[in-house]
């Protein structure tokens, strides 16, 4: 039996993980930024890609179905998408959903 995450790990995880389509505009931003005031951010931009290769790399040990689930879910919904809206679009109940969802991040906790 997968061991359920601490309210407190699966808060911030899900934090993370809606975070990223922030942190890929936010490296954007920064390289703008770089070039305009000829200031050097190459840490802060290394920081954030680090932050998004840790996640990418998480994201391809999951089944294709757990990855859909965390995309719709966090990377493309950023924590906001309806498990309704979820379930109608990969054609699971919203159980199904919930589920592969907490077993995705049961996952991800332990590579992040």
């Amino acid at each position: 039996m997968v061991r359920s995450l601490k309210m407190r790990d699966v808060k911030e995880l899900e934090e993370l993980l809606s975070s990223y389509r922030f942190l890929k505009v936010e490296i954007n931003d920064l390289k703008l930024r770089e070039l305009e005031e000829q200031i050097n951010l190459k840490d802060e931009i290394k920081k954030r890609e680090r932050k998004i290769a840790r996640i990418d790399n998480a994201i391809k040990s999951l089944n294709h179905k757990e990855r859909l689930v965390i995309n719709e879910r966090y990377l493309e919904g950023m924590g906001r998408q309806s498990w309704k809206l979820i379930s109608k679009s990969l054609f699971l109940s919203r159980t199904r959903c919930y589920e592969l969802k907490v077993s995705a991040l049961n996952k991800l906790n332990k590579i992040i």
